[in-house]
């Protein structure tokens, strides 16, 4: 979704050696790389920390991955975005140490972009940005000044050619209420915000947009599809990436499934494949008149399901590659199991497939209940007749 829209990486919230960000960063090095997407690492500064552990920390990134083909560089170098420089009071001697230390131990010297407006700070760093720009009040006003103090800077202290990179932060509003007390709100006026954002950083001639952020859920600042807001950030994005690119990309055509019903064993088999020639990012399947509803194959695919009631449930597919196949099974309570399946492209464009199978089961079973209950009815009235004909003898004989 987020290439769908012209993004060319992410960078990733990183705590730290063999925390879960760090193991979750190595696995999608090697997705990215598949997918032709890049990413870097967002070092998590506002813990306590000693100079060695920063420079462990940072030297273990630049050793482990800055070499692999799918991690952020600029002209060769690898790019680490810091968060926070000057928390703790860490000052421009402390991360000239720092960084001078880590480029000893590895013989890599990555480019470090800065967390700060500082502009002192870019005797050290290569480039400035903000995490998220809700504190300025005019956007177009600041951007337009710190493009032109980072671009025209001159480091003191080296004889460096390399010219200072300005990054500008976009960025949708945010809303923490739910995690801090009392919290605060910046209201995203149904996209104003964020295009008064995108409007301001295209402004400043940025060398790099940063968004802030993909999916930072709990902030509110997330721009990923989701059923509040739908796929509508992620087409803003796009149109402004059109923009600051000045490209035109690729039109984003619906996925295309093809749903089989079928029944073994009296078990409902609900076959979908995708035919066509994008994924599928998100799939809703409704079915109707059956119950437990199961992953077949492949075995390791997550589902998402909802029991609505006794006889329908609803199941949330993530992802279904071109060419891949995903068995469901169920268990039929209805003489007929309806199936309707929704699918939506990276950009939001949506395809429905339906499909209806009588359960041979469920008809058996439906039968053999009817002749029951036909056998009931037949004996009791011969029970009947029988009653009838000997109160008929007595009387007779009476």
């Amino acid at each position: 979704m987020a290439k769908a829209a012209g993004i060319d990486g992410f960078i990733c919230s990183w705590w730290g050696i063999r925390t879960f960000e760090d193991l979750a960063f190595e696995r999608m090095l090697n997705v990215a790389e598949e997918e032709g997407f890049n990413l870097t690492i967002y070092y998590e500064t506002v813990r306590e920390m000693s100079t060695e552990q920063m420079v462990r920390e940072l030297s273990y990134v630049a050793k482990k991955y800055a070499n692999h083909p799918a991690f952020l560089k600029l002209d060769g170098r690898p790019v680490i975005f810091i968060y926070a420089v000057e928390a703790m009071d860490r000052d421009l001697k402390f991360w000239r140490r720092v960084l001078e230390r880590v480029e000893v131990e590895t013989g890599v010297k990555p480019i470090y972009v800065g967390d700060t407006y500082s502009i002192s700070f870019l005797e050290v760093f290569e480039g400035l940005h903000t995490y998220n720009p809700i504190w300025i009040e005019n956007h177009e006003e600041m951007y337009s000044h710190m493009s032109e103090a980072v671009k025209s800077y001159v480091p003191l202290t080296s004889d460096e050619a390399y010219r200072r990179m300005w990054c500008a932060t976009v960025a949708p509003g945010y809303d923490d209420r739910k995690i801090r007390r009392p919290g605060s709100l910046v209201p995203r006026g149904g996209g104003e915000y964020y295009e008064r954002t995108w409007r301001a950083a295209l402004g400043s001639r940025p060398d790099i947009v940063l968004i802030c952020t993909w999916n930072e859920w709990h902030e509110g600042t997330e721009i990923e599809p989701s059923r509040e807001y739908g796929f509508s950030y992620v087409r803003m994005t796009r149109r402004f990436v059109e923009v600051f690119k000045n490209i035109t990309l690729a039109e984003v055509v619906p996925p295309s499934l093809r749903l089989t019903l079928s029944e073994e064993d009296e078990v409902i088999e609900i076959l979908l494949e995708n035919v066509g020639e994008v994924p599928a990012v998100a799939s809703h399947v409704y079915v109707s008149g059956a119950t437990t509803l199961r992953i077949a194959d492949p075995s390791d695919l997550h589902i998402y399901k909802l029991q609505v009631n006794s006889t329908t449930l609803i199941a949330y597919i993530p992802y279904i590659a071109p060419g891949e196949r995903v068995l469901l099974r169920c268990n039929a309570v209805s003489d007929v199991v309806s199936v309707s399946v929704k699918s939506w492209s990276a950009l939001g464009s949506q395809a429905s497939v339906k499909a209806s199978l009588k359960a041979e089961g469920r008809r058996e079973e439906a039968i053999s209940g009817y002749l029951l209950i036909m056998a009931a009815a037949i004996i009791a009235v011969i029970g009947a007749l029988a009653l009838a004909l000997r109160a008929l003898l007595r009387r007779r004989v009476a």
